[in-house]
């Protein structure tokens, strides 16, 4: 019997950005919540909601969606779901997360980033730790075979001890570099970040604003990781990512689509090193299907609701540097309560 799952929020990322991700480099679809769970094996998507009846009725139709609603609580009382995903604008995620963990779901599938606030973010730990849910986020590079494939390098000893990820990208703190964290955090061994500097394009009225209404863009970054690797970002074009080793690096190329390896010699010349081959697949569906195996099998997803929160916390903690003239700021952090609104 297949696991069943409802979705709540039918808008871009619930049923339609597909169509406009045709011909972007490593784009293999589907990218959308429901074409995710369409496609993934022991799971069924029975029921979506969304406040705007005609939302949910044309995510129904394009996806074969046998119910709507329009509350989503509704949906979860009376569909009784497995797994909830989560699609709504980044403001409600907790409030729909906490509900489902509280409602019965064993499951959810939250779109990045997690929430607004660090605050939020523990409220939904603190749920799903006490009804037993598992948790897997949107940040779905971490469920790309390529990636798994340049992890494994890295954990095989290919290019040495790790001692440095950097990612060269440009987007938001929390709506693009909610990926860019993860990726930092999977290709370091996801551990936590004991400290985190950098910049951020504030204005002067929102340094000391207790909340922010739009998510400010990353200029630089600098983080420092509880099993000695440090973290780069760097504000340029593209979105790629290196792992430094002592013996060597490994790049990835046009968002995961090329990826290049190469082992130092001790007189500093080059070899590089053939690439593991792999196959493209979509991270979304290897993240739903990631979530039905930890719910059939009683373990924790690939990603997870503590890791969800590190890459949350590293990029508020960059914010939090900006407001607090460039500091290096240590983690966690004490005032959880900053809140980002504006995407």
């Amino acid at each position: 019997m297949p696991l069943r799952a409802v979705l709540v929020g039918c808008g871009r990322m619930g049923g339609f950005i597909d169509d406009e991700l045709i011909g972007r480099p490593g784009f293999v679809p589907p990218y959308c919540h429901a074409g995710a769970y369409q496609a993934a094996e022991g799971v069924s998507l029975v029921a979506a909601a969304d406040i705007v009846p005609e939302k949910a009725v044309a995510l129904a139709e394009k996806w074969d969606v046998p119910k709507t609603y329009v509350d989503y609580r509704d949906m979860i009382h009376e569909e009784r779901p497995d797994i909830v995903s989560v699609t709504t604008r980044p403001d409600t995620h907790a409030e729909v997360a906490i509900f489902a963990a509280e409602n019965g779901a064993r499951a959810i599938y939250c779109e990045k980033p997690m929430c607004c606030s660090m605050d939020e973010a523990d409220a939904i730990r603190e749920a799903c730790e006490k009804h037993g849910v598992v948790l897997n986020l949107g940040s779905n590079r971490r469920y790309q075979e390529c990636f798994w494939r340049v992890r494994e390098m890295v954990s095989d000893g290919a290019i040495g001890d790790v001692q440095l990820v950097v990612s060269y990208s440009s987007g938001g703190a929390l709506w693009t570099h909610t990926h860019t964290t993860d990726i930092l955090l999977f290709l370091a061994g996801d551990p936590a970040a004991l400290s985190a500097q950098g910049a951020v394009d504030l204005k002067p009225e929102e340094r000391d604003a207790a909340g922010l209404d739009r998510d400010p863009q990353i200029l630089g970054a600098a983080f420092e990781f509880d099993n000695g690797v440090r973290g780069a970002m760097a504000r340029c074009a593209g979105y790629e990512f290196e792992v430094h080793g002592s013996r060597g690096k490994i790049r990835t190329r046009g968002n995961g689509s090329a990826f290049e390896a190469h082992v130092f010699d001790e007189h500093g010349g080059v070899t590089s090193r053939e690439f593991p081959s792999w196959t493209r697949t979509t991270g979304s569906t290897n993240c739903v299907e990631d979530l039905v195996s930890a719910v059939n099998d009683g373990t924790q997803p690939r990603g997870g609701v503590d890791v969800a929160i590190r890459g949350q916390e590293m990029s508020m903690a960059v914010v939090e540097s900006e407001r607090r003239g460039g500091a290096r700021v240590q983690l966690p952090l004490g005032d959880r309560s900053l809140y980002v609104r504006g995407w």
